[in-house]
């Protein structure tokens, strides 16, 4: 596939993103502070419900509202979002493939413009509905153990004869056949920091070549239980240089989370409300209700940390003109 780049101008130079590898870079003009002007990207928690129970589950439901918005509001919000020229936006949940109006709502995203990543637990993903995710510029399917017993004790079902293992496993095989972008994505903690080699070995057998690691932050319901999560990083290093060497064509986005970063991600919420979440009072602080607000009237240096938003997107992909 060939490269797929859009830009945004902003009055200091221009964001542009590239949906084949989903990164963005910057060009910044010397002298002038880049402070975006509407968010880079935005993470749209679509439904609070799911089916699985997750140790580490960042959405929480237990602290979701319950309120679910009917398809015309979220296109009210897909048509600001656009309007605010955003660039990205991941829906996740919860799990949104719950959503009988997702795929609906993602295409309204795509002929707007906008790309999609779609995080989902993948247990709903079927032969029958795989090649809707075509729409999607990434679909991120997570799996957090290298064997059924670990990867169902930190995901378990909230069904009786659920298996998250069994399911996701048949879900990443129907997304690599059918040629979707595809990243599987880790929450690393002490339960599973030491099955990577086995999860990079079943991966890699797969046909997987993008793995997302990343350490479990102190949020939702891994806020009470945070230091029974924290993973070691003495552990990690050792291992990944090994995955590495034996599974070099698997590429692998590593972040222990060591930055103090707080407040930088634009978040919505099931009922519309827009905030952000608070690492250091480990919960979401929210601003408004997105349907009935622009984005601008809270996107601001109080409620945001403009310039770690900025540094999370374009990460050292920033090239300086004179210009």
């Amino acid at each position: 596939m060939a490269e797929m780049i859009s830009s945004r101008e902003e009055p200091w130079g221009a964001i542009r993103y590239n949906s084949l590898v989903d990164e963005f870079t910057a060009e910044v003009r010397q002298g002038r502070e880049s402070l975006p002007s509407t968010p880079i990207g935005i993470g749209w928690v679509i439904i609070g419900g799911c089916n699985l129970k997750c140790i580490h589950c960042y959405g929480n439901l237990e602290q979701l509202p319950r309120v679910v918005l009917s398809t015309s509001d979220c296109f009210t919000i897909v048509d600001r979002i656009i309007k605010a020229k955003v660039m990205r936006v991941t829906i996740s949940g919860g799990e949104p493939m719950l959503r009988d109006d997702l795929f609906g709502i993602i295409r309204r995203f795509h002929d707007g413009g906008v790309s999609v990543v779609l995080g989902t637990n993948g247990t709903f993903i079927q032969q029958e509905n795989v090649r809707n995710l075509h729409v999607c510029t990434r679909v991120e399917i997570s799996l957090d153990g290298g064997t059924r017993d670990i990867n169902n004790r930190i995901r378990p079902s909230r069904q009786k004869r659920g298996d998250a293992w069994n399911e996701t496993m048949n879900a990443i095989a129907l997304c690599i056949a059918n040629g979707i972008s595809l990243r599987v994505l880790t929450a690393l903690n002490m339960q599973n920091q030491h099955s990577l080699l086995a999860m990079a070995g079943i991966l890699e057998y797969l046909g997987v070549t993008d793995w997302g690691i990343s350490w479990t932050i102190p949020a939702g319901r891994a806020f009470p239980i945070y230091d029974q999560l924290r993973p070691q990083e003495s552990v990690m290093v050792p291992q990944l240089e090994q995955i590495r060497q034996m599974h070099p064509a698997l590429h692998i986005r590593y972040s222990n989370r060591s930055a103090d970063y707080n407040r930088f991600y634009c978040l919505i919420l099931p009922d519309g409300q827009i905030g952000t979440e608070d690492v250091n009072l480990g919960q979401k602080v929210y601003f408004g209700s997105f349907p009935h607000i622009p984005i601008a009237s809270v996107w601001n240096s109080v409620n945001y940390n403009l310039s770690q938003h900025f540094e999370k997107w374009a990460g050292n992909r920033v090239y300086y003109t004179e210009k």
